[in-house]
């Protein structure tokens, strides 16, 4: 098992190094399929929520 890299943004609070960016998501409902698709496999692969 691989450990996960975490930072420490000013608060302290340690939180996951790598993330899935979601910028512009749900701004059309038309690719709400495939956003939700994206942020799935984000999961499958381990990232985690926030």
């Amino acid at each position: 098992m691989t450990a996960t890299r975490t930072v420490a943004p000013p608060s302290g609070v340690l939180v996951p190094a790598l993330g899935q960016g979601t910028w512009h998501m749900g701004e059309d409902p038309a690719r709400r399929s495939e956003e939700m698709d994206a942020l799935r496999a984000g999961l499958d692969l381990g990232l985690t929520p926030p």
